[in-house]
């Protein structure tokens, strides 16, 4: 199973019922079909969706949210955004590492 990895915070708004927190994100070296695991357990203790693309537009994700939104077992499912029918799975094992991802959480 690949896991992403948070590289910076571009920007973070707080409030009383909630945060939204968009990320530079790397891409792992080995990606895992069904998605790989993005740890926001330092950042959210419920993440609730996810929302971003890379950067380049090369690829577009989707958000698998964890079983009662727990942070640390989030996916992030990669998707090609150049395929003919709007988007295949990125294959099994596919290298992500240098491929940056912005990507804006939003949670309690």
């Amino acid at each position: 199973m690949g896991s992403m990895a948070i590289a910076s915070v571009l920007s973070k708004i707080e409030g009383s019922n909630g945060k939204c927190i968009t990320f530079t994100v790397t891409g792992s070296g080995s990606y895992a079909t069904g998605g790989d695991t993005l740890d926001l357990s330092s950042y959210f203790a419920v993440a609730d969706n996810c929302v971003g693309s890379a950067d380049g537009g090369n690829y577009d994700v989707m958000f698998d949210r964890a079983s009662a939104g727990a942070p640390s077992t989030a996916k992030v499912l990669v998707y090609q955004a150049s395929a003919a029918d709007g988007g295949d799975e990125v294959a099994n094992a596919t290298d992500l590492s240098g491929q940056t991802f912005i990507l804006t959480v939003f949670g309690r």
